[in-house]
């Protein structure tokens, strides 16, 4: 919510949102800059912006005064925008008359630019606590109690999934968690050699470092370390911290549960080693389904709003995905 600014007498709400935006209709809202890039044409440069809030993303440009405004569009930053709809090569695009970022304090409420997940991330949090009581390796559990513990617990059930493929929404890595954990364990029923307790353990930890990895602030975006170092090998860190901190754990079963952990990517590069266990084969095809599954639904659910039977091409795949036969588009 914006709240109420400086010499204004009545409260001042973000009421436009991307998902309200109609081609010839004006523009006077509060967006987060995703992206902007300063560009080049016959008659000068031009500013080429990615606005966003949790209904979406619309492309924006600025003709006037580009390169002054350039170095103040901060990845990150909102700012209030004034202009109109237009159209370019059939989406929707802003043409921003004016960009202002110098918003009194107070102004802004996150929770207006950020996505949530579909069902309370305090709910998913107890039904996951829920399945780590399920554990019946005494270690194990006392590792699950010492995350509890841990300052990240809080940034873990708060923290996106990922920033653009799956679960990318607050409250998304304690989703995709509890959905890996379970679907694991579903894979671990047809094979009794799987140890359960070591495969889901590592399940609740693998992503755990997701909320290091990710800042979620006004948009979601990768923090230093998590660029730097990435969400396997952090996770790992903190777990082995927290072994530390248990007296005389097993060094094969932490061995075990750290090897999970790190291969849960699948085959070299995409992981530090390639998975030599039950347990770790199991999290990794878990994983992916989990990841692949919340993808799928939002393109294919994008598509059936539109009456498509089609997504549009996904360059990440590499391919359209089917929806259906064609039906009316959704009403809302």
């Amino acid at each position: 919510m914006v709240k109420k600014r400086q010499g204004e007498g009545t409260d001042r709400v973000k009421s436009t949102y991307v998902s309200d935006l109609e081609v010839g209709r004006p523009v006077d809202g509060y967006f987060v800059i995703s992206r902007a890039t300063l560009r080049s044409y016959s008659g000068g440069q031009f500013l080429s912006l990615r606005l966003a809030d949790r209904t979406g993303k619309v492309d924006g440009v600025v003709w006037d005064g580009a390169e002054a405004l350039y170095p103040r569009c901060l990845v990150g930053r909102p700012a209030r925008v004034v202009g109109r709809v237009g159209q370019y090569q059939g989406n929707p695009q802003v043409v921003v008359d004016k960009l202002l970022f110098d918003l009194p304090e107070g102004e802004i409420d996150p929770a207006d630019f950020l996505p949530t997940a579909p069902v309370d991330p305090e709910e998913t949090a107890r039904e996951l606590g829920a399945l780590a009581e399920t554990l019946e390796d005494a270690w194990l559990a006392a590792l699950w109690a010492k995350f509890r513990e841990d300052p990240l617990w809080e940034a873990f059930c708060r923290a996106p999934g990922g920033k653009l493929w799956h679960h990318g929404y607050v409250g998304g890595l304690v989703e995709h968690t509890l959905s890996v954990c379970r679907c694991a364990l579903r894979i671990a029923e047809g094979y009794p050699e799987v140890d359960r307790d070591v495969l889901l353990a590592a399940a609740l930890f693998h992503d755990i470092s997701k909320a290091e990895e990710l800042r979620c602030d006004t948009m979601i975006d990768y923090t230093d370390e998590g660029r730097l170092i990435g969400h396997l090998v952090l996770s790992a860190m903190r777990i082995e911290r927290l072994i530390g901190e248990i007296p005389d754990f097993p060094a094969t079963l932490r061995n075990r549960l750290l090897h999970c952990m790190l291969a849960h990517h699948g085959e070299a590069p995409g992981s530090p080693v390639n998975g030599m266990t039950r347990e770790a084969l199991v999290l990794h095809h878990a994983d992916v389904v989990d990841a692949h599954m919340n993808a799928y639904n939002r393109e294919i659910g994008r598509a059936e709003a539109a009456g498509r039977p089609w997504t549009d091409y996904i360059h990440l795949l590499g391919r359209y995905l089917y929806a259906g036969e064609c039906i009316e588009p959704t009403q809302g």
